[in-house]
């Protein structure tokens, strides 16, 4: 099991409970989350509807819509600078 430090904060990893069930969506969201990440940017499309489901479940994560997905990349890279923090982007 590893454990990661993001900012002088141990982060430990998601474990689910025996019986629980995680989604990958929800399971990367939170795990987004807890990387220090407050937005992504993304084209919402039918590729990534199921996913996007699962990030807006997410309170701390908040959804930037792209017109394409070549602005959402150069939307993530700019908010990564001017924040010096996480980027993230999703495509389809």
């Amino acid at each position: 099991m590893s454990v990661f430090h993001h900012k002088e904060r141990l982060i430990e990893p998601v474990v689910p409970t025996h019986n629980q069930q995680v989604s990958i969506g929800s399971y990367l969201a939170k795990r987004i989350a807890e990387a220090g990440a407050r937005h992504y940017f993304t084209v919402p499309g039918d590729f990534t509807l199921a996913l996007l489901d699962e990030f807006l479940k997410e309170p701390s994560l908040s959804m930037v819509g792209c017109c394409n997905e070549l602005n959402a990349g150069y939307a993530a890279d700019g908010y990564c600078r001017a924040t010096k923090g996480l980027g993230v982007v999703m495509g389809n």
